[in-house]
């Protein structure tokens, strides 16, 4: 019930976004024409594959140029974002009744642990739209087909299963191969063997990347990739693995629950009956799924943060994000109306398995101390080309991984870390 009035007070106001290409910006931006025609404004978005979106999104807003006047906040970087004051503080715009409606801003609306993620000095800075987790992606054919009654509860069982299905035809494994995305499902292992990146973030940023748990667990997820997966997968990226899981050419899966959702899409999948949705097989020391959190905000730099206050607002709205889960088979809510609502819970338990407990579980349980460190996008990166070499031969796991400490241990020093080893 809000009117032209509010709508229309920045109209003839060009927009510039900069985004990732993901299934929430796309949902949104296939109704960006009535946003359009309701407030007189244009928006013209860069939509960006995810390492490109990496780079380009650093480099524009330590540029300070003030190109862009709304973009995707990378969880990896939203700490150092907030505190290099790159990102608009969004309390005074919210506490201006001019241009917030507080029905459609519902700010308690969203799970009070994301809306964390964003706060510094009792500001906050974007507003959440996606929490992703891990999860596993089964084929429910090929599970009974091997004698399994139940997905595979452990990095063993994961492995044993591996063994049974592999062939030319059905891999038994895929997930990323890139390193920007290697560092987000290798925690999985990493934590599972009992390892960590650091000794105790942020207290303790010594790294303990040789240690035997990290060694051991680089190992295996490299071993998954080198001879259990798809030809070439060192190198994948979300383009290249979820076709083939969507033709029916790959068993298993552990990646973001974003990805494994787009996996099913009954458009695309010619195994979309066939998956079921299960929570990450455990290691030797504990089960260990991983969360990260997105956001929609404003440059600092932008000179038109009031027009892109009001795209805030609608994009992430209650009747947005309901929409988007519905249209682009989302599940990263981060509104507990529509996270808790009936028509979420319908679409999301997958062959028997309850997407929103397994979330749930993994809010509650991950261990993500280490990512939130601003440091941590080029060490997660260096990690994930020690397991490319891995997965490729070029190294041992030992040599890999000693290698990755030393460079580690370097970035460490000259981000002005006392470490103790």
């Amino acid at each position: 019930a809000i009117g032209d009035a509010f709508w229309k007070q920045f109209s003839g106001t060009t927009l510039k976004v900069l985004m990732h290409d993901h299934p929430y910006p796309r949902g949104v931006w296939s109704r960006i024409g009535e946003f359009e025609k309701m407030t007189g404004m244009k928006v013209e978005a860069d939509m960006l594959g995810w390492p490109v979106y990496m780079q380009r999104s650093d480099l524009e807003l330590s540029a300070g140029a003030g190109t862009y006047d709304f973009l995707w906040v990378i969880f990896v970087r939203a700490s150092r974002w907030m505190n290099a004051r790159w990102l608009a503080p969004l309390n005074p715009l919210m506490d201006n009744p001019k241009i917030t409606d507080k029905a459609l801003l519902a700010l308690d609306d969203f799970a009070p642990k994301l809306l964390e993620t964003f706060r510094k000095d009792n500001n906050l800075y974007a507003l959440p739209m996606l929490a992703d987790t891990n999860a596993m992606m089964c084929r429910t054919d090929i599970m009974t087909k091997i004698g399994l009654s139940a997905p595979p509860d452990s990095f063993d069982d994961l492995l044993a299963a591996c063994k049974k299905v592999h062939s030319s035809e059905v891999a038994g494994f895929v997930t990323r191969g890139v390193p920007s995305g290697l560092h987000w499902n290798f925690p999985v292992f990493l934590q599972g063997f009992g390892g960590d990146f650091f000794a105790d973030p942020p207290k303790d940023m010594t790294p303990t990347l040789n240690a035997e748990p990290a060694v051991k667990s680089a190992d295996f997820l490299a071993l998954l990739i080198r001879e259990y997966s798809p030809p070439g997968a060192a190198t994948f990226d979300h383009p290249d693995w979820v076709p083939l899981y969507q033709r029916g050419n790959v068993a298993f899966s552990i990646e973001a629950d974003t990805w494994l959702t787009q996996a099913m899409d009954k458009a695309k999948s010619q195994v979309h009956d066939k998956i079921k949705i299960a929570r990450v097989p455990k290691g030797p020391a504990r089960r260990a799924p991983q969360m990260a959190v997105h956001g929609f905000a404003i440059p600092a730099n932008s000179r038109q943060k009031e027009a892109a206050w009001l795209l805030l607002q609608w994009s992430t709205s209650q009747e947005m994000m309901a929409y988007v889960m519905e249209k682009q088979n989302y599940q990263g809510i981060t509104r507990n109306s529509v996270a808790g609502s009936r028509a979420y819970k319908d679409k999301f338990t997958i062959g028997g398995g309850d997407l929103g407990a397994i979330r749930q579980e993994a809010f509650d349980t991950a261990q993500i101390a280490y990512r939130v460190v601003p440091e941590f996008v080029p060490i997660g990166d260096r990690v994930g080309i020690a397991i490319q070499q891995i997965a490729t031969k070029q190294k041992s796991a030992k040599a890999a991984m000693d290698d990755a400490q030393k460079d580690v241990v370097e970035i460490i020093k000259k981000a002005g870390y006392k470490i103790s080893a």
